[in-house]
C-alpha cells in the first residue's frame, strides 16, 4: 500500500469517526475540493462539518450532500468549495478544449 492511499484512509477514517460524535449538532455541511479541505477551518463555525477532500467534484459532493441530510436532518447550510479544474479530472468528464488566439 502507498504511503499517500495509507495517509487517505487513516484521514477518512478519523474523519468518519468525528462526524459520528457531532450527531445532531450539525448545522453545517461543508463539501467539495481540497480547496475547502484546507480553507474551511469548522472550529471558526461552531455546528459544521468539513467533508472536502481532495479531486472531489459536484457529482461525489451531491452525493455526500444527500447521505448526510438522509441520516442527519439538522443540516440547515450547504457551503460548497469548487474548483474548475475537477471537471477535467473526473470521471464522466467532457474532454478539455484548447483555445486558440488564432483562427
Amino acid at each position: 500500500m502507498s504511503p499517500l492511499l495509507k495517509n487517505s484512509i487513516i484521514l477518512l477514517s478519523a474523519k468518519r469517526k468525528m462526524l459520528q460524535e457531532m450527531g445532531e449538532r450539525l448545522e453545517t455541511l461543508v463539501v467539495g475540493s481540497s480547496h475547502g479541505d484546507f480553507g474551511f477551518d469548522p472550529k471558526y463555525c461552531p455546528g459544521s462539518f468539513n467533508l472536502c477532500c481532495r479531486s472531489q467534484d459536484l457529482k461525489h459532493s451531491y452525493f455526500l450532500y444527500k447521505q448526510m441530510t438522509e441520516t442527519v436532518g439538522s443540516i440547515k447550510t450547504l457551503v460548497i468549495f469548487y474548483s474548475v479544474f475537477p471537471l477535467e479530472t473526473s470521471s464522466n468528464a467532457v474532454p478539455a478544449r484548447r483555445i486558440s488566439a488564432s483562427r
